[in-house]
């Protein structure tokens, strides 16, 4: 048994009841609707992931040998470069906030495909600036919604 895996479990499965029988319910108002609920799908998805994060932790407690002899699924390096994809990401997301989804969209694109080894230049501009268009003329021309 990993320790690692004890420790994610429950900290998922504490975060996902934290979720359903706190903030979620603290979400409700009395307003009325038709048909389902607005909290249904929020809390059939995190039921769902607190039932998957209680499996994790009883196959971590109940397989204690199931790992053994299994080199770690993750090295420092590789959690390093995770750690500045995610930067990438989220600074990609601040981006988008101050100047828009057309602007900032394709740079999250370009950077991430930077950071992965892409240097073709005619690839990196389709894939950057090609599916931003779509999905801004797709979500403000066909479904009249706002884009930041």
């Amino acid at each position: 048994m990993r320790r690692a895996d004890i420790c994610m479990a429950t900290g998922l499965l504490f975060v996902g009841l934290l979720v359903l029988f706190v903030i979620i319910p603290a979400e409700a108002d009395g307003d009325t609707w038709s048909g389902v609920s607005p909290l249904f799908f929020p809390t059939l998805i995190v039921a769902g992931f607190s039932i998957a994060s209680a499996g994790l932790l009883a196959r971590a407690v109940m397989r204690p040998g199931a790992y053994d002899g299994m080199e770690a699924p993750m090295k420092l390096q590789n959690f390093g470069f995770f750690l500045l994809a995610c930067s990438i990401i989220l600074a990609a997301v601040f981006l988008i906030h101050a100047v828009g989804f057309v602007w900032g969209g394709p740079v999250l694109v370009i950077a991430l495909m930077l950071f992965m080894g892409e240097r073709s230049l005619l690839r990196i501009v389709l894939m950057s600036v090609v599916p931003v268009l779509v999905i801004y003329f797709f979500v403000t021309k066909l479904l009249n919604a706002p884009l930041p």
